[in-house]
Formats: structure tokens, C-alpha cells, sequence
């Protein structure tokens, strides 16, 4: 009996990830790529797709993340632009999200002010502004390439002119006079030295910027 392209997928997979997590990326492979309905019994309708598939395949095949071979990552219900210049949003900082949202409406605040240091993708500050739509938010960030993917993300989620974009390393800025009601990063804290027990397609994929603290205190940025 033939395979199903999602069965193909799956079975490719399998070796490097294990059945369940194989199953789960050829899923969101074919909804949120191909627009199926029903993987199980999706079918590929023409050479272009069978060509786009392969190569999605490969690249799988190959380690790199899905989330960058789509260039999308789900993160709180939101659709966020992902390349190898910012990280993967992880499901564990929508917790965080979900914990300011919590007390932005506990507090009743009118028009807070949150400032988002190392913005990445942007995911945390603008999904809180998405949420709360008078939620002032201000987004640090070193890299040139991980704030233009923001400045994307936001573009399309927010509209335009909704953040005040900063390009700024937190560790050479001088103090600020301004003042937030919310100071909220998600920095990296791991040390060269722990880079030998990652998960390799982590290392190999993602940023080093996001990942490691070049300083002997891990917690330097905290």
C-alpha cells in the first residue's frame, strides 16, 4: 500500500526526532504549509507542490528546525516570522506572557508602559501589546537582523508605527531617565562550556547571540 505524504514525512523523520515528535512537525508541515485539512489523507495535487515538499523534506532530513524551514513559528495563537537571526519562540515564555497579561489587568493599568530588552522575533512584547492594545511598548535590541524581523512581525500584527524600536546592547546603554511599568526580557543564560550536552540541531541552528552569555556569570543579564 502506498504511503501517504504524511506517512513519507513522519517515517523520514522518525530516526532523528522519535515517532511522536515526527508526527507532530509533518503535521504542522502540512496544515500550516499546504493548508490540509486532513493529513492523514492528504494527497499532493501537482508538481509544484511535490517539488516543495521535497525540498521542506530535506531540510527536515537535514536538522534544520521547521519553524525556519516555513519561516513561521506559532506562538499565543499569533503567526511570528522566524529566521536564524532570532530565536525559536518556546511554548514555556507564552507562560510568561500569559503571566504580565495577568497582571497588567490586575492592576488597571491605562496606557502602561513595557519595555522588551533583547526583542528577538519580538513575540513576548507583541503579543502583550496585541492583547492590550494600549499597552506602550518600547523594544531594545542588538542585533540589526533580529530588529528588522520585529519591526516585520509587528508591521504585520500591529499595523505600522505601533512600537518605538530601539537598536541598543542593554550591557553598553547609557541609564535611562524614562520609566516602565513592565521591564520584561527573555535573555540568554547559557555558558559556552554547556554547549557540549544541546541538542544539536539547536547549536547548529540557532543564534549564538541568543543562546550564550559571554561572561562567566550566567546570570549576567538578570
Amino acid at each position: 500500500m502506498t504511503q501517504t505524504p504524511f506517512e513519507q514525512l513522519v517515517f523520514q523523520l522518525t530516526d532523528r526526532y522519535g515517532a511522536p515528535e515526527a508526527g507532530s512537525i509533518a503535521r504542522i508541515v502540512l496544515e500550516d504549509e499546504f493548508g490540509a485539512k486532513h493529513v492523514n489523507s492528504w494527497q499532493i495535487p501537482d508538481e509544484n507542490t511535490q517539488k516543495r515538499f521535497d525540498f521542506i523534506t530535506q531540510a527536515l532530513v537535514a536538522g534544520q528546525p521547521v519553524q525556519y524551514v516555513l519561516g513561521m513559528a506559532d506562538f499565543f495563537g499569533l503567526k511570528y516570522k522566524v529566521t536564524p537571526a532570532v530565536l525559536i519562540p518556546r511554548q514555556e515564555t507564552e507562560e510568561l506572557v500569559d503571566w504580565i497579561l495577568k497582571w497588567l489587568k490586575k492592576e488597571k493599568m491605562l496606557q502602561p508602559q513595557l519595555l522588551d530588552i533583547g526583542l528577538g522575533s519580538g513575540c513576548i512584547g507583541i503579543t502583550v501589546k496585541y492583547k492590550q492594545r494600549d499597552v506602550q511598548l518600547t523594544g531594545m535590541e542588538k542585533s540589526p537582523e533580529a530588529l528588522a524581523i520585529a519591526a516585520e512581525n509587528a508591521q504585520r500584527l500591529l499595523g505600522p508605527d505601533q512600537v518605538d524600536f530601539r537598536l541598543n546592547d542593554i550591557l553598553t546603554q547609557e541609564p535611562s531617565a524614562e520609566k516602565w511599568h513592565v521591564i520584561v526580557s527573555n535573555p540568554p543564560y547559557i555558558q559556552r562550556i554547556e554547549a557540549a550536552i544541546m541538542p544539536e540541531h539547536v547549536l547548529a541552528h540557532e543564534p549564538e547571540l541568543a543562546l550564550f552569555v559571554e561572561d562567566p556569570d550566567a546570570l549576567l543579564f538578570y
